[in-house]
């Protein structure tokens, strides 16, 4: 690590330069939640298919598909668990996995508004990394583990970081980012390389969606309940409109039933070629033989836009997961009484079939 020439500047003017070329405060702070697909290989050619879910509140889950066999590991905030299928156990990760989840966890980059998430971040200097000149942020969670995030001076993106074991202190774990992507008018990474001791991970995205809706339930042991324990979780993606009241007074409007009681002369549509393209077999669920019917229950909105979204049947949380993600990315027209737009439920079949 070379010493370098570079203009001298603060840990909040860093941040700052950070932010905007994520692409601004205000398009990051849009994404709710990310959703990824990658490829991860090793030096010894083991190969291997990650599926990634991140909900803001630093909440993550990976659905590891690995020689055929199938793990999921979440994070709920504070812990981490392993969940075994088809045996739909659940055990605690150790805190070198937690660290992990908290890195990768965390939309905005851990360095941005820190304090705000109980971490302290300082600025340690300046330096070139690869040949490349770079600005270094040190931060340090509540039970003292460190972490330097290596900023590129010229493009204000991560570079990489530098994570101490905390299990192994004497050890070091880099984490480089390889090139970005703009998804939305965000930056994101396209992929990412590994190194530990003599262990070299590659880790190449294939596919970013943000967004897509999701629940907290996805980040617990119970992921991956029984089928039959998962339907009528509520997503929610919005609160209900207010309106008012003839004192004058606002409350929330309440919610049409969900059965199909309610009165209209048009229906809800959605275009079938846009489901084909949004919704996609997980590939977990394939090696695993899982098939089935989700029914996914959407309260569209006078615009026709999703307020809410609801499991109604599932054979199983993979395929939830995959019937939630699509049907989210969906575009409805509204549904219509007597010439006006009327906020109703729509149900959408979504079919998982082995050829």
């Amino acid at each position: 690590m070379g010493a370098a020439r570079l203009e001298a500047v603060t840990l909040d003017e860093i941040v700052a330069r950070h932010i905007h070329a994520r692409g601004g405060r205000s398009a990051l702070n849009s994404v709710r939640s990310v959703h990824m697909i990658a490829d991860v290989s090793t030096q010894y050619g083991t190969q291997m298919t990650i599926e990634r879910v991140i909900q803001r509140g630093r909440k993550m889950r990976d659905v590891n598909t690995y020689e055929g066999k199938t793990t999921i590991e979440t994070f709920d905030g504070q812990r981490s668990w392993l969940l075994m299928i088809p045996e739909k156990t659940a055990t605690y990760l150790s805190t070198h996995s937690a660290d992990h989840f908290e890195l990768f966890a965390d939309i905005d980059g851990e360095f941005v508004d820190a304090s705000a998430k109980g971490l302290t971040a300082s600025y340690v200097g300046s330096s070139k990394l690869e040949g490349v000149p770079v600005h270094s942020i040190n931060i340090v969670d509540a039970q003292g583990l460190q972490r330097t995030y290596h900023i590129d001076t010229t493009t204000y993106l991560v570079h990489s970081v530098t994570i101490l074991c905390r299990e192994h202190p004497s050890e070091e774990e880099t984490i480089r980012y390889l090139d970005y992507t703009a998804l939305y008018g965000v930056a994101f990474p396209k992929g990412y390389l590994v190194r530990q001791g003599g262990s070299v991970l590659s880790i190449e995205i294939q596919h970013w969606k943000t967004n897509a809706l999701c629940g907290d339930w996805m980040f617990t042991p119970e992921a991956v309940s029984a089928p039959g324990t998962l339907p009528g979780v509520a997503i929610r993606a919005s609160s209900a409109p207010m309106v008012k009241n003839a004192d004058g007074s606002t409350s929330q409007l309440a919610d049409p039933p969900i059965d199909d009681s309610t009165m209209i002369d048009e229906e809800p549509t959605y275009s079938d070629e846009q489901l084909a393209n949004v919704v996609v077999y997980p590939l977990a669920a394939r090696l695993n033989a899982i098939e089935g019917t989700v029914l996914v229950a959407v309260l569209l909105g006078l615009d026709g836009k999703i307020e809410r979204m609801a499991v109604l049947e599932s054979p199983h949380p993979l395929l939830s997961d995959a019937a939630a993600f699509g049907v989210s990315a969906l575009t409805f027209t509204p549904a219509m009484l007597h010439g006006s737009p009327l906020r109703v439920w729509k149900k959408v079949p979504i079919d998982f079939r082995l050829q």
